[in-house]
């Protein structure tokens, strides 16, 4: 069985344990975490480490790694961490839930977390670190760019492209043949029904751009 540590101990470390535990081939060894953050250590009865520590007593060429951070500040604290493991040497997987349904057309990046019920088309392409909530649908010939995070129940139709680092909230909708450009956040229950600019902040039917980027709102550089 194959080895896996999980870089961080939140909630959504701990749904990724709960899923790679119970539905796939992989065993949880540890869980790491910046220092800062060290604040138990055990989790599930694996150790916690700090990620240095973690880095030594696991290392690539027995263990491999997944990322679990949330879409938090448009995702660039999992993007950080994703690049670091990668640059560390390990293997990065995905884990796809097998009540999900995936096209045998479709392609799935590195770091993907795709949870139950989710749809993924004919011709769809998922890029590197994309986290899928559960009940999503990306239709067919759809591309999600890397580290995006794509919330429960979003529709994003077919031909649609959604550039890097977005976030999609929970019931969103993007039309087909749309361009969602780079660092885009859309609002629960937003339509996007045109293509939009980098950095906007997006809300309501037909969604409408806030008059802050989300640069400003999430105070990046």
């Amino acid at each position: 069985m194959p080895k896996l540590i999980i870089i961080g101990a939140g909630e959504t470390a701990m749904m990724a344990y709960e899923y790679f535990t119970e539905d796939s081939t992989y065993e949880v060894a540890a869980f790491a975490v910046d220092s800062e953050f060290l604040e138990e250590s055990t989790i599930y009865g694996c150790p916690v480490h700090p990620l240095e520590a973690a880095f030594k007593l696991y290392p690539p060429k027995d263990f491999d790694c997944f990322v679990a951070l949330s879409g938090a500040k448009l995702n660039r604290p999992r993007t950080e961490k994703y690049l670091v493991a990668k640059q560390m040497g390990y293997k990065l997987v995905s884990y796809i839930s097998t009540k999900s349904h995936i096209w045998h057309s479709a392609k799935i990046g590195e770091n993907c977390f795709i949870l139950e019920g989710s749809v993924i088309q004919h011709g769809a392409t998922v890029g590197n670190n994309v986290f899928i909530w559960s009940g999503s649908q990306i239709l067919h010939r759809t591309c999600i760019d890397d580290n995006c995070f794509v919330s429960s129940n979003v529709t994003v139709c077919g031909f649609a492209r959604i550039g890097k680092s977005c976030y999609l909230g929970a019931t969103s909708t993007v039309r087909d043949d749309v361009i969602v450009c780079k660092d885009n956040f859309l609002g629960a229950g937003s339509l996007v029904i045109s293509n939009t600019e980098e950095g906007a902040l997006l809300k309501g039917v037909p969604a409408k751009k806030d008059s802050i980027s989300t640069y400003e709102y999430f105070k990046l550089s």
